[in-house]
């Protein structure tokens, strides 16, 4: 509107060629004229205007017609009226279908693992199925959801299947997971594995790892049998939070000395927390052994007297050289003779010996003084038998 005011103004004062001094009528009649042709395309722009003003507002109305439509499908899928059709295709696969397969949420259903009767998977199995359902109950029907129940009994297989045949077959999950526990589940009761964490103990060789999982896996079975617990599962938070500091405990009650003392005063905030600073510690309790050990060695050959390290070249008093006399020492044991001419001495032959009779028929040696049997053969077929000595050199 300001603008055609302002155009309207300028034809009416500004494009007026009327000269003053000029008084025919000629002169109006095409001043008039000229006025009207001006007129005419002036409005002609201001249609031309108008209509590309309405094709604008129409098109709007049409985006805005579309966009009201993909809202009502959105709305349709997240809170279903029952009785109403359902869209054929997800809306973003009608808005945007070369970008479907990365908008393409997957089907939990589908991805449920199979359950062959596992005693050890059931819990697992169980739970991951209940929060699956849990999620879809609330965005689709009755129908729908029994058609959902049915998907997950088709995950169960061998014997498993064959205890819920012989129960009767029941169609609803609450039944069938009652007799899957009655029949797979674990019959242990709470007090069982909590009298286990009590009296679970320190190896005595002091493995560290073997104690943690021991320990690790009672409190993880005491957290499986206390999910299943309704009362527990609705202050689930607290009650994991108790079991955890029920299983720190128990574990550093388990501990033998020194451990249980440091890791008490440690104060650790969990049981992973203690098993590290218990390895730590045991880390420099080694290291620090093996120092230790390895001071005392060489203190203890530090201080050994001086002698013990002679040379075996170096003479000696008592037995002359003393690299021959351990080269003599490595062969076969002496005769006490033998001994005493290289330098031993038998302490039950006296210094002086003199010759023992003995009866002859005994056939026994006898023995001499060793400065009589220098260099001597005897003889004697009756009562002596022969003996040959070798005194030492002069």
């Amino acid at each position: 509107l300001p603008y055609m005011s302002k155009k309207l103004g300028e034809l009416l004062f500004n494009n007026r060629n009327i000269s003053e001094d000029e008084d025919s009528d000629n002169s109006l009649i095409n001043n008039s004229a000229v006025m009207a042709t001006e007129n005419n395309q002036f409005f002609d722009q201001l249609s031309g205007q108008l209509n590309a003003l309405t094709q604008s507002i129409n098109a709007l109305n049409e985006r805005q017609a579309q966009y009201d439509a993909r809202l009502t499908d959105i709305a349709a899928q997240v809170n279903p009226t029952p009785g109403a059709s359902q869209p054929s295709r997800p809306i973003v696969a009608q808005t945007h279908p070369q970008h479907f397969d990365a908008f393409r949420i997957p089907d939990p259903i589908k991805g449920l693992p199979k359950y062959d009767g596992n005693r050890k998977q059931l819990n697992s199995w169980l739970t991951t199925v209940e929060h699956t359902l849990t999620l879809f109950r609330p965005l689709v029907g009755d129908q729908i959801f029994s058609l959902y129940v049915q998907e997950v009994f088709n995950k169960i297989e061998g014997r498993a299947k064959d205890i819920l045949c012989l129960a009767g077959n029941p169609r609803d999950f609450e039944g069938a997971k009652e007799i899957l526990l009655n029949a797979l589940g674990d019959r242990q009761e709470m007090s069982t594995y909590k009298c286990l964490l009590w009296k679970n103990r320190m190896d005595d060789n002091g493995n560290i790892y073997k104690y943690y999982e021991r320990t690790k896996q009672i409190v993880q079975k005491i957290k499986t049998l206390a999910k299943q617990n309704q009362t527990f599962n609705q202050h689930w938070e607290g009650i994991n939070q108790f079991i955890d500091d029920d299983g720190l405990a128990a574990f550093i009650a388990g501990l033998k000395e020194p451990y249980f003392g440091h890791v008490q005063a440690a104060r650790p905030k969990d049981i992973e927390d203690a098993y590290a600073f218990l390895c730590k510690f045991q880390s420099k309790e080694l290291v620090v052994s093996t120092q230790n050990k390895s001071a005392n060695t060489t203190k203890h050959f530090a201080y050994q007297p001086n002698h013990k390290f002679k040379s075996p070249a170096q003479p000696t008093r008592e037995t002359g050289n003393q690299s021959n006399f351990f080269k003599q020492k490595s062969h076969k044991p002496y005769t006490p003779h033998q001994e005493s001419e290289v330098g031993g001495r038998d302490p039950t032959i006296h210094k002086n010996s003199e010759p023992m009779d003995v009866d002859p028929s005994l056939r026994s040696r006898k023995t001499f003084n060793k400065k009589e049997m220098n260099n001597a053969e005897i003889t004697d077929y009756e009562n002596f038998c022969v003996v040959q000595q070798t005194a030492n050199p002069p």
